[in-house]
C-alpha cells in the first residue's frame, strides 16, 4: 500500500468527520427554543397540525438557518434528518436560493426518500430554472423509479423554463412502467406547449392501455395555453372513455377552456345523465365555465337541480348563476 493512498484516505477521513461534526453541531443550534433537530423531525414525523407549526418556524427561519440546514443535508447520517433538512428549505421560498446548489448534491445521495425530497423541493421552489433544470434532466436518470416520477413532475413545475428536458420525458413515455409514463406526461403537461409534446399527449390520451396515464394526459391537455381543433377532438373523444377517471379528467380539461369548448356542451349535457355523481358533478362545474355559450344547459341543470343529493345542489346552482349573470 502506498503512501499517497494513505495520505489520501486519511484526508478523505478527516474530511468526513468534519462534515459529520458541522452537521452534528447545526443540528444541535436552537430556534425558538428547540434544537434543529427537534424541529425536523417534527416536520417529517409529527401529525398534521404538528408539521405545519414546524414548517411556519422553519419558514421564519429565513436565511439564517440555511446554512445549519444545508450542513445537516450534507453530512448527517441520519437519514430522516438529510429529508427533513431537504424539506425545511423548501419552506425558506427564495430565502433558499443559495442552497440550490447543496440541494442539486443531494439528487446524489445515497437514499432514495432524500434523493426523492430532494427533488421535490427543488421543483416547489421553482427558482433560477437555468441553474436547476439541468441537474433535474441528470436526475431522470437514476435507477429508481420513484425518484425518476418525481423528477419529471418537479420539472413541469418550471413550466417553459424546463423545455429543456421535453426530449428525455417524451423518452420516457416509452418506459413499460405506467407510473413513470405518468409522471412523464405530468411534467411535459406542465412545461406546455413549447415543449413540442403536444401530438404525443393526444396519441396517449387515444392508445396507451393504462387509466392512469391516459387521465393524466387529459388533464396535461387541459393546461395548455389555447384550445385548438386536435386537442377538442380528443378530449371530447375521452367523454367516452371506459373508465370513469379518464372521462371525469377530460371533462374538467375542457372547462378549463371556459367558452373556447363550446361545441362540447351537447355532450356535457348528456353527462349529466349519468349515475355517477363524480362524472355529474365535474360536467356542472364544465358548464358553468363555459358560460352563457352553454345556455342551452339551463334547463338541464334545473331539472338535475330538484333531484341532486345536497353536496350537487351548491355546485348546480353556481353553474346556474354563472351562466346567467355572463349571459347578460
Amino acid at each position: 500500500m502506498s503512501l499517497l493512498f494513505l495520505v489520501l484516505s486519511s484526508f478523505l477521513i478527516y474530511l468526513q468527520d468534519d462534515a459529520n461534526q458541522k452537521a452534528q453541531q447545526a443540528v444541535e443550534s436552537k430556534l425558538q427554543g428547540k434544537s434543529l433537530a427537534a424541529w425536523l423531525e417534527q416536520l417529517s414525523a409529527g401529525d398534521d397540525n404538528e408539521r405545519l407549526a414546524a414548517a411556519e418556524v422553519l419558514r421564519q427561519g429565513g436565511e439564517k438557518i440555511s446554512s445549519p440546514l444545508c450542513r445537516i443535508l450534507q453530512g448527517h447520517d441520519k437519514v430522516e434528518l438529510r429529508k427533513g433538512a431537504a424539506q425545511a428549505l423548501g419552506q425558506l421560498g427564495a430565502a433558499a436560493k443559495s442552497s440550490l446548489p447543496t440541494l442539486f448534491d443531494a439528487l446524489k445521495d445515497k437514499d432514495e426518500g432524500v434523493r426523492c425530497t430532494a427533488a421535490s423541493v427543488i421543483g416547489e421552489l421553482r427558482l433560477d430554472a437555468s441553474r436547476s433544470v439541468p441537474p433535474l434532466v441528470k436526475a431522470l436518470k437514476d435507477e429508481s423509479v420513484d425518484v425518476r416520477t418525481t423528477v419529471a413532475v418537479a420539472l413541469g413545475q418550471f413550466g417553459a423554463g424546463a423545455k429543456s428536458a421535453a426530449p428525455t420525458l417524451l423518452e420516457m413515455l416509452k418506459d413499460m412502467d405506467a407510473d413513470v409514463r405518468t409522471a412523464a406526461v405530468q411534467g411535459l403537461g406542465g412545461i406546455g406547449p413549447s415543449g413540442g409534446s403536444l401530438k404525443y399527449l393526444i396519441n396517449i390520451l387515444k392508445t396507451d392501455m393504462s387509466v392512469d396515464v391516459r387521465a393524466a394526459a387529459a388533464t396535461a391537455l387541459g393546461v395548455m395555453e389555447q384550445l385548438n381543433q386536435p386537442i377538442l377532438d380528443a378530449l371530447l373523444k375521452a367523454l367516452k372513455d371506459q373508465d370513469s377517471s379518464v372521462r371525469i379528467a377530460a371533462i374538467g380539461a375542457l372547462g378549463n377552456f371556459g367558452p373556447g369548448a363550446k361545441s362540447a356542451v351537447p355532450q356535457l349535457i348528456e353527462l349529466l345523465k349519468e349515475k355517477d355523481q363524480e362524472i355529474q358533478e365535474a360536467s356542472v362545474v364544465a358548464l358553468g365555465e363555459i358560460g352563457p355559450d352553454a345556455q342551452a344547459a339551463l334547463k338541464p341543470l334545473q331539472e338535475l337541480l330538484k333531484k341532486a343529493k345536497a353536496e350537487l345542489k351548491e355546485e348546480i346552482n353556481e353553474a346556474i348563476k354563472k351562466i346567467k349573470i355572463k349571459a347578460k
